[in-house]
């Protein structure tokens, strides 16, 4: 099985993914959150992540025009990426209120005019990240002969509307409607929180479950189950590389906090409250390290599955 590590904006950058893809792996390309233009400028924060040295990874680019999608084109091409993801799945109410994310999905001109720029950089390999649609399903499957007709590496697709927003239920008889009739490989997308979820497809893309458990990617992509110390000493020893490549970054504590909002959802949690409410750097570690020690009690005892 393929494995995919899904972007979110505020949880996927370069510290996370880099010590990701040093300590775990498993995950055939790691997406990074979307590059746009804001008044005409890029973002600096999306500036900087670019500027990391992480060209493994793959930008994603937020776009409603040919012009704006040859500028985020050219832009990931001048610091040396060969990927691009075209981002037409975003569901979040001001981007679709722009035209932008699945808010593009309705106008299939809009939809061909930023696929023009696949053939503009043929040294980029393209894919789709898309809905179904932002109001009907009949959005997407309108789109179908373009999509086969344009040169892309692979189409990846959330089975759920725009207006859905991450909630309700993902359309996965629409999904596999839509899928047998693309020519390009097909990632799904949506609640693959655990190995079931994603068991009977053959290539995923997974955010908040990977966020959650780490290890989810390589159990999968490799077929085995992680347990015991083994498993600790992993998500331990990630840990600490998310720390070591924050080295230089701003506000480093507030970064590490956030990786808590779905890291080890199950680990105890009067320690897993201690590490959320440290105010130090310092107090943070000592908390992170007393919880993996009460990992390693929990796994010896037979009290902690994932």
């Amino acid at each position: 099985m393929r494995v995919y590590f899904a972007p979110l904006q505020g949880y996927t950058e370069s510290f996370q993914r880099l010590a990701h893809r040093q300590v775990i792996g498993g995950c055939a390309e790691y997406y990074r959150p979307f590059i746009r233009l804001e008044r005409g400028e890029f973002r600096r924060r999306d500036l900087v992540e670019l500027s990391d040295g992480d060209l493994d990874s793959v930008p994603q680019a937020l776009a409603r025009s040919y012009d704006e999608a040859f500028r985020i084109s050219e832009l990931v091409s001048s610091h040396g990426f060969r990927r691009l993801d075209l981002n037409f799945g975003c569901p979040f109410p001001k981007v679709v209120s722009g035209g932008y994310g699945s808010g593009i999905l309705g106008n299939a001109d809009a939809v061909r005019d930023v696929l023009r720029v696949v053939e503009a950089f043929p040294g980029l390999s393209c894919s789709v990240k898309l809905r179904l649609g932002q109001s009907s399903v009949d959005e997407s499957m309108s789109l179908i002969p373009l999509l086969n007709d344009t040169r892309l590496c692979q189409v990846v697709m959330n089975p759920r509307l725009g207006r859905q927003g991450f909630g309700g239920e993902a359309d996965w008889a629409a999904y596999e409607a839509f899928a047998s009739q693309i020519r390009h490989d097909m990632i799904a997308n949506g609640d693959m929180l655990t190995k079931d979820d994603a068991s009977r497809f053959s290539a995923v893309m997974i955010g908040r479950g990977l966020l959650g458990n780490p290890l989810l990617g390589l159990e999968l992509s490799e077929g085995v189950a992680i347990e015991g110390e083994k498993r600790v000493e992993l998500l331990r020893m990630y840990h600490r590389a998310m720390v070591a490549n924050l080295g230089g970054i701003e506000q480093p504590l507030q970064k590490l906090k956030t990786v808590w909002d779905y890291f080890l959802p199950d680990a105890k949690g009067r320690l897993r409250k201690a590490v959320i409410k440290s105010r130090s750097l310092d107090e943070y570690l000592g908390c992170v390290e007393a919880l993996f020690d009460s990992l390693d009690s929990e796994w010896a005892n037979g009290d902690l599955r994932y």
